[in-house]
This record gives C-alpha cells, sequence and structure tokens, in this order.
C-alpha cells in the first residue's frame, strides 16, 4: 500500500493483498497503518479508489469509515 498526503487529504493506493492471504485482516491493518502515517503527518480526511466489482473491498473500506462520493470510468479492459 502507499499513501500520499497532501495538507489535509491522504490518497490511498495499491491496496493489494494475495489471494492467499485474504480474509486474515491483513488489509485492514494494513489501512490502518496508512492512515496512522498519514494522520501523524497532518492528514484529517482520506480517499481511496476501488473498482465497483470488487465488493470485498468495497465492505472492507465502507466497515472503515470509507463513503463512495461518486463513480467514474476508465476507458480500457476490466479486471
Amino acid at each position: 500500500g502507499l499513501t500520499i498526503v497532501e495538507g489535509a487529504w491522504a490518497g490511498l493506493f495499491d491496496i493489494v493483498t494475495d489471494k492467499r492471504q485474504r480474509r486474515q485482516g491483513y488489509a485492514r491493518k494494513l489501512v490502518h497503518g496508512l492512515l496512522q502515517a498519514a494522520w501523524d503527518l497532518g492528514a484529517r480526511q482520506a480517499y481511496l479508489q476501488v473498482t465497483v466489482n470488487n465488493t470485498p473491498a468495497r465492505v472492507l473500506y465502507a466497515r472503515l469509515g470509507f463513503r463512495e462520493r461518486y463513480q467514474y470510468w476508465y476507458r480500457g479492459h476490466s479486471d
């Protein structure tokens, strides 16, 4: 995972868990760690992007307090 902090905002990117290690709490711990580091640098709000068909990630992010603000689409192939 990666966090970019700009002012009061933190962007979370590349939140990935190996398929063999999923459903063990690693993604939750990763996001918590990234957010704590961002908060230590002064961020007070965070955002991320997730594909609409990635239901497990969307459920996790909702449990962590993230809410959908808008949808958009990328031109190209989906995974």
